[in-house]
């Protein structure tokens, strides 16, 4: 075995180790059963309770909803779109759940550390330096990011293969079947995955990539549209792979009316270049604070690292400067655009708002073409020392970002600190290539790297120890001694709660199936917002769309609750981060660590069927109609369809009696003994893909009180059963299977034209 190739796999074993190490340590210390912990709200941990849920959910035969922050996959918004997670899948039916959580993310993490290390090494970059770069970019997107959201590794796990496919076609585009197939089929699963940003960032990148190479290469017209046409096609193949998940989410943005437009100013505040070009430095610029001084600091971080990066190697052609043009310019622009966000992300913005998404495809775009482009344009000579200080560099940012997230949290200076820091560290990434050269200096910050991992995982597991979070605490015991308490609304910050140790959030209340009102896209659905826009009580102030849930509106912290708010959206429970001006219709259930549970005692079960259903079929006139106010406990307004009929019967009458039979992700059944014919009103959203049959006969769905959902029912004894079937799901689902034997087929016949062209060769004749 050559000396090279045996160095190479000590660098691979090596990295594994590391990684396994890492996963093996976490297991150790974090393992924790289902319904005892929730989820970290600073750290590590956040993401391991969440994967054992998921894992566990899976075993039992139920989809899990793989982001309760959303909400999706309960009755209020049901699960549209069921992603494809390929290691999940594999390890939640061969492992117990908190191990089946761990292999999940050991798997993508080698998927990615593989597929990096081979695109680095492909530029030319020397073995310990592609090791140290893909290390550094796993480990740090990872790390810091990624375990709040379980399906960020699954997705860029990936984006390297996408990568090497497109570098397979502008290195030789003629015949390059397999690499179309192995590109679409990556992006087709980022896309199925959900993270809709990362591929069309991945897409970009790889477009201005793809531009660039033609351009500096100059082929002849037919090779440079042949290349075109194959990265087009892989675009293509991979966009129809990925239907089963993007159809559905065009068509729930259809109904937002006008809930994109909301958007727009929000994204243009927020989503920033400097949110893109900051991702390569996370410390330093991506925290929640982005104004113009941090655009600046970002453009400015950027633009003067490439042009060092240049001036080291005093190469400053014009290639060079169009290149940073490209660069700057290009893919600035397009994180500006609302577009990218409003069509490939579950909502409207919602993708705009946290780093972690920047980081994952920004952060590793630029790095990887920044790369890529200063080993074409360097001299032979230098090209492997410019690219292996790269990767060092990346290792140095890494650490970077690492060091600074945890300490400059607050204060209007938090910006500028930091930045300090990243320039004085860069300007040491250059010095130590220089005087130690940088193969050594990569695998040196490799083993900082390293360390400050350990470092703040151990710091984070000190901080707020998993095992004890959201157990046995009034509020929580409240809560999980009501059978069905249902819906309990947060009021005031949007993010986790930590208090006395104890973590209070959306996910913790999951994890005991206690469902809660707070999640990001009840706000957005325009029925419900106008629903709770009647209690403004005359003001003229908007609703804020972002401000998840209902919370964090002044309107209810600054006057007195009233219970028409609460019965209006059907909200038992009230969950404050202050106490609460309230009538004599709440009481205070619970108190602790600074929240307060108040509940309403008069909020009607999750099902009913009420007295009183007149039908009003305009949504104006219903508007109109809850303003002048109405009886919540006997009167439901139902918007009717020809041939309905109200209904009312005596209150002296007995009343229905309504029992659950199932409750499951896009599936309900409801027992129904009504004395008389009325409605079945249940108060989870409306949504047109809802179906529903009473005693098996299809139904069509009326509105209830204009945001919820209402069934008519005969008199006597029924059985109601309602079914979630996305129809955009079932034709995304139909063009993802059409792609994925479009892909096999191109497997087998590059496999085949390859065999072909072997056996040709091995059979001509020698020649003397």
């Amino acid at each position: 075995m050559p000396a090279t190739e045996r160095k190479n796999r000590a660098i691979h074993l090596l990295a594994v180790l590391a990684i396994t190490a890492f996963f093996g340590w976490h297991a150790v210390r974090h393992a924790v059963p289902v319904g005892l912990a929730g989820p970290q709200s600073d750290g590590l941990t956040q993401g391991l309770p969440k994967l054992v849920f998921y894992a566990d959910e899976l075993r039992a035969g139920r989809f899990p909803t793989w982001d309760p922050w959303v909400g999706t996959g309960s009755p209020d918004y049901p699960v549209r779109h069921h992603p494809v997670y390929p290691f999940t899948w594999l390890t939640a039916r061969l492992l117990p759940p908190w191990l089946a959580m761990l292999a999940d993310y050991w798997l993508a993490f080698l998927f990615l550390y593989a597929f990096a290390f081979r695109f680095f090494h492909r530029a030319e970059a020397t073995a310990p330096a592609a090791a140290a770069g893909a290390l550094a970019l796993a480990f740090g997107g990872l790390q810091l990011h990624y375990l709040f959201y379980p399906y960020f590794s699954q997705t860029m796990a990936w984006i390297p293969l996408v990568f090497l496919a497109l570098e397979g076609l502008i290195r030789r585009p003629d015949g390059r079947w397999r690499e179309v197939a192995a590109g679409a089929a990556a992006l087709g699963l980022m896309l199925l995955a959900g993270m809709f940003n990362y591929a069309v960032y991945t897409l970009l990148a790889g477009a201005a990539w793809v531009l660039f190479q033609t351009w500096d290469r100059r082929p002849p017209v037919g090779r440079w549209a042949s290349c075109w046409l194959l990265a087009l096609g892989l675009v293509a193949i991979g966009f129809l792979a990925g239907a089963a998940r993007w159809l559905p989410l065009l068509d729930g943005m259809e109904r937002l009316r006008g809930g994109y437009a909301q958007w727009d100013a929000f994204q243009a505040l927020l989503t920033t270049p400097a949110r893109f070009f900051g991702s390569f430095a996370p410390g330093a610029f991506n925290d929640y604070g982005f104004r113009r001084g941090a655009t600046i600091l970002s453009y400015g971080l950027t633009a003067w690292t490439l042009a060092a990066s240049f001036a080291v190697f005093g190469r400053k052609s014009r290639t060079d400067w169009f290149w940073l043009a490209v660069l700057v310019i290009g893919l600035a622009t397009t994180t500006r655009t609302p577009l990218a966000h409003g069509l490939f992300d579950y909502l409207p913005g919602y993708g705009s708002f946290h780093p972690a998404r920047y980081w994952c495809v920004g952060g590793l775009a630029l790095l990887w073409l920044t790369v890529r482009a200063l080993g074409q344009v360097a001299a032979a000579p230098d090209a492997r020392r410019l690219l292996d200080l790269a990767a060092a560099l990346a290792a140095v940012w890494m650490i970077l970002g690492f060091a600074a997230t945890p300490v400059f949290r607050a204060g209007a200076w938090k910006h500028l600190l930091p930045a300090a820091i990243g320039l004085g560290g860069l300007a040491a990434a250059f010095f130590l290539g220089r005087k130690l050269g940088a193969g050594r200096t990569a695998l040196l910050l490799a083993a900082v790297l390293a360390l400050e991992v350990y470092g703040r995982a151990t710091v984070s597991a000190e901080r707020i120890d998993t095992r004890r979070l959201y157990r046995s605490t009034p509020i929580s015991e409240a809560l999980k001694a009501v059978a069905d308490p249902y819906r309990v609304l947060r009021i005031g910050d949007r993010w986790n709660w930590v208090r006395d140790g104890r973590l209070y959030t959306q996910e913790a209340l999951k994890y005991d199936r206690i469902e809660d009102l707070h999640a990001y896209s009840s706000m957005i659905d325009p029925n419900l917002r106008e629903l709770v826009g009647l209690y403004q009580e005359g003001r003229q102030a908007e609703l804020n769309p972002f401000d998840t849930g209902a919370s964090v509106q002044p309107f209810l912290t600054d006057k007195p609750l009233r219970t028409g708010f609460a019965d209006g959206i059907n909200a038992r429970f009230i969950l404050s981060q202050q106490a609460l001006k309230t009538d004599e219709h709440f009481r205070l259930a619970a108190e602790h660590g600074g929240l307060f549970l108040y509940e309403n005692a008069g909020a009607m079960p999750r099902a009913f069927v009420p007295r009183e259903t007149p039908l009003i079929a305009d949504p104006p006139a219903v508007l109109n109609r809850l303003r002048q106010g109405i009886d919540w406990h006997r009167q439901t307004i139902v918007s009717g369809l020809p041939g309905d009929h109200p209904t009312l019967y005596p209150d002296d009458g007995p009343p229905a009696a309504v029992a659950t039979l199932r409750r499951v992700a896009n599936r309900q059944t409801y027992r129904v003994n009504s004395p008389a014919a009325g409605y079945l009103v249940v108060t989870d959203l409306f949504d047109r893909d809802w179906q529903a049959t009473v005693n098996g006969r299809p139904e069509p769905i009326r509105r209830a009180d204009l945001a919820f959902r209402a069934v008519p029912i005969p008199a006597g004894e029924s059985e109601v059963d309602f079914i979630y079937r996305p129809a955009a799901f079932a034709q995304g689902a139909r063009l993802s299977l059409g792609a994925a034997a479009l892909l096999f087929l191109m497997l087998l016949a590059g496999g085949l034209r390859d065999r072909v062209r072997t056996s040709g060769t091995s059979k001509a004749p020698a020649t003397h």
